[in-house]
């Protein structure tokens, strides 16, 4: 009986007890700041919670991290410091435990690394062809962070790595177009103005060089309500430039105007919906309804194409129509030896067909009386993306087909187009997923006549 009592008495007590504890209201935690030496590690920080809470970090600053992301009761944080491989300062950042509309800032310090700092280059020096090209070097500089400069020649394209344990820098050179060789450095500078010049020489151009026609393909569907916007981007920069043309690739089975082999194209260029234009065999065009701007862009990707690259190849056209049909002989001439290739169309304009189209101002329209120009139609090569022949420098190449006229087309709005594609060698390709040849020259003329080579001045 008097265990029953005792028993009776220490329940009444605990409950008591437990009935005078207060709950936590908000969120509160033991630290404000956590201290890191170099080599990192992991500290806790204790949350005592009566509210949900979730924990927000930089990304940015990855090096620090923090477990658990959230909860909803009084838990342990885990924040973890990746070690420290700078020597010129140790670093800072803040993470944040949120809860209802208040938060709560911890910060993190960690102190630099010891030892002597060091800042090396893989190379100093580059002899460059005068086609251009990309090079390569790697800087490691745990010392300080560091700017590049370099000549208008030269064009820095992409960084990989970090330059704590060795980053590399990957330049492009433009093609040489001068008659004497030229040099140029590029000079990697350190934040307390340590400069270290890195040397390029580059040889002059020996053979001839040709005057450059600029190609694009335009691809396109006649249910497609932005591409009106792209067309009237390409005729709006051909009407003011005489270095640029276009193809235009209606690529949508089952509607009209479909070119037949239009899925070796799409399938080269990675298409992967329309509009879609890519120009010169090098460079993707972004589209949008203010053509003004559009416009602008492609002029500038053409003028940039033609600083980057020297044109050295050329190519001449001339074409017959007779027995229903055309025939076609082009003229091939490079400054250089190796793998080219050559694909020829046959297009059509001044062709009316019903294009849908998209306002400014939305809703749809359907336009029955929309010019389509430069229309694809047929291929003369056996490959829409070019057939393979060897280059001898100096040499002038032949080529001769022949195409059957359907009796759907308006013979006198024909044209010829013959396009002739080099390798990368001496341009940096803006995506891998291209062919692995660019449009480094083309020559049009109207079925029936012809476009004689021309030499740069």
């Amino acid at each position: 009986m008097k265990n029953f009592h005792f028993l009776a008495l220490a329940a009444a007590v605990a409950a008591l007890f437990s009935a005078c504890e207060k709950p936590i209201k908000g969120v509160h935690l033991d630290k404000s700041s956590l201290s890191f030496t170099a080599e990192g590690g992991s500290q806790s920080v204790e949350v005592a919670a009566g509210s949900p809470w979730s924990v927000t970090t930089s990304e940015e600053d990855s090096w620090c991290t923090v477990s658990p992301k959230s909860g909803s009761a009084s838990a342990t944080l885990t924040v973890t410091v990746a070690p420290n491989v700078m020597k010129d300062a140790g670093r800072n950042t803040k993470f944040y435990v949120t809860y209802e509309d208040q938060s709560i800032a911890v910060d993190v310090a960690q102190e630099k690394n010891a030892g002597e700092p060091v800042f090396s280059l893989s190379q100093n020096a580059f002899e460059v062809p005068a086609e251009g090209g990309e090079i390569s070097f790697t800087v490691i500089s745990d010392a300080a962070d560091y700017d590049v400069e370099t000549v208008d020649w030269i064009t820095e394209v992409s960084r990989e790595g970090d330059r704590y344990t060795g980053q590399k820098l990957t330049f492009s050179v433009d093609g040489n177009s001068g008659k004497k060789e030229r040099a140029g450095v590029i000079s990697v500078c350190t934040k307390n103005g340590s400069c270290y010049p890195v040397s390029i020489t580059q040889s002059a151009f020996e053979g001839k060089l040709f005057a450059h026609l600029n190609t694009a393909f335009r691809f396109t569907a006649v249910w497609c309500g932005h591409c009106p916007y792209m067309d009237e981007t390409f005729k709006t920069v051909k009407a003011s430039r005489s270095d640029f043309d276009y193809i235009t690739v209606h690529a949508s089975d089952g509607y009209p105007l479909y070119y037949s082999d239009a899925n070796a194209l799409t399938k080269a260029y990675v298409v992967e919906g329309f509009p879609f234009g890519i120009v010169d065999g090098w460079k993707k065009l972004e589209n949008s309804h203010d053509v003004a701007s559009n416009a602008k862009r492609l002029s500038n990707m053409l003028n940039d194409f033609n600083k980057k690259t020297l044109c050295v190849a050329g190519v001449s056209v001339s074409s017959t129509v007779a027995d229903g049909k055309v025939n076609v002989t082009a003229k091939v001439e490079s400054s250089l030896n190796g793998s080219h290739f050559i694909s020829a169309f046959l297009l059509e304009s001044g062709i009316v067909e019903t294009q849908t189209y998209f306002p400014d101002e939305g809703g749809s329209k359907e336009l029955e009386d929309f010019v389509h120009d430069n229309v694809l139609r047929a291929k003369f090569t056996q490959s829409s993306v070019g057939d393979p022949f060897n280059a001898v420098a100096g040499k002038q190449e032949t080529f001769s087909w022949s195409l059957p006229i359907d009796a759907s087309w308006n013979a006198k709005n024909l044209s010829v187009v013959v396009l002739v594609h080099r390798p990368y060698a001496d341009l940096k390709k803006e995506n891998k997923k291209y062919p692995d040849f660019y449009v480094v020259n083309a020559a049009v003329a109207p079925a029936g006549g012809s476009f004689e080579m021309k030499y740069a001045n």
